[in-house]
């Protein structure tokens, strides 16, 4: 299996790898695969260590969320109640990626969710534009608001809204329960403390770890999810074991992974000289290096416990004469106009992917 970055970035990759090894990546598949499940007689839940009768396994728990576009990647070894209760951290990570899944038409169980922003002022969702399925209709209340800017010079139209309502020690959680449904099982016994912890509904030391998530912005994007764990080699360095990172859309977290028994018993979170080693984001085909301007990453602190209600924004780019001189069409006579300054005044915009293009009728549409 062969991964990339870019040019510039292999030196910091070679400098990882002197650190740390790829020792499991967890590829979602496209489509329905067959893969043989323990029986429910014989699991054992990887989280809270019960099994039959203390517990069910009626339910059908994701490896990685539903809620990221994994629909066929499920597991034998997260009982109903641990499922319950992780359902709960996954509303936190859903309301804290905002418009993004709606925006990418991520499936979520078998439909594309709707985003509408805290009170309502922007709604992004999938909707049909005159003949071309999969656009995605971005809409706010009214031109009064300043939810849409436009500059003209720049070509930049940028869209403003507020995210659903989040804790960030949750949604920390939410990405740790994710590593360690995607950790090899030999090492899962290593991690019992944070086992526990992440069952524990009260916010705690997990706390301590949560201020240094990696959140790499890619400038290419990926239908389906994928989750890397890499095993610390070396041996005379002060670092995790396990690091782990999670590629959704165009985004990759990293992360990572607190408490294994031997890191704790080295007492390595205590040593300020205890490092966290970040890699470059790494890519499934060679990206282009002019793709670098692009790339973005940010050091987020999830270690929060109050409830964020945070400001998001999109920003689309088009060629500056495009911009200046987009046309307008107008569905009461069916004529195509010049928008003549008419683009702060737009409520509604509809992203139109690849060469798709719409089918305008050539008669006016009936407003009813």
């Amino acid at each position: 299996m062969s991964f990339y970055t870019f040019t510039e970035l292999h030196e910091a990759l070679d400098n990882y790898a002197k650190i740390y090894a790829l020792e499991h990546v967890a590829f979602c598949p496209a489509e329905s695969m067959k893969r043989k499940l323990k029986r429910q007689a014989e699991r054992v839940c990887r989280f809270c260590g019960l099994r039959k009768p203390q517990t069910k396994f009626s339910s059908i728990p994701h490896v990685i969320p539903e809620l990221l576009g994994n629909k066929y990647l499920i597991s034998d070894f997260e009982c109903d109640a641990c499922n319950t209760h992780f359902s709960t951290l996954e509303n936190d990570l859903a309301n804290y990626l905002g418009a993004t899944r709606a925006f990418n038409q991520v499936p979520a169980k078998d439909k594309v969710p709707i985003f509408t922003s805290l009170g309502g002022q922007v709604v992004v969702k999938k909707e049909d534009f005159y003949g071309v399925e999969n656009s995605t209709k971005i809409v706010r209340n009214s031109a009064d608001d300043d939810s849409f800017t436009f500059n003209l010079e720049t070509g930049d139209c940028e869209i403003k809204y507020l995210k659903q309502p989040y804790t960030p020690l949750k949604v920390y959680k939410a990405l740790l329960k994710i590593a360690m449904s995607v950790m090899p099982e030999q090492h899962v016994g290593d991690y019992a403390e944070l086992l526990c912890l992440l069952l524990v509904d009260e916010h705690n030391i997990l706390a301590r770890y949560a201020n240094g998530v990696i959140v790499h912005e890619l400038p290419i994007a990926y239908a389906l999810p994928r989750c890397h764990v890499d095993h610390r080699m070396a041996t005379d360095v002060k670092a995790c074991t396990h690091m782990f990172s999670l590629y959704f859309q165009n985004f990759a977290f990293e992360l990572p992974i607190p408490l294994h028994r031997l890191d704790v018993a080295e007492g390595i979170y205590e040593d300020s000289s205890f490092l966290w080693y970040t890699r470059p984001p790494l890519f499934l085909e060679k990206p282009d290096d002019a793709l670098l301007e692009g790339y973005r990453r940010e050091v987020k602190d999830l270690s929060g416990t109050d409830v964020k209600r945070e400001q998001e924004h999109m920003t689309f780019n088009m060629a500056v004469d495009a911009f200046k001189h987009t046309q307008v069409y107008d569905p009461a006579t069916g004529e195509m106009k010049d928008s003549d300054g008419m683009l702060p005044n737009i409520v509604g915009l509809y992203v139109v992917r690849g060469d798709e293009r719409p089918d305008f009728p050539l008669r006016p549409i009936d407003s009813k």
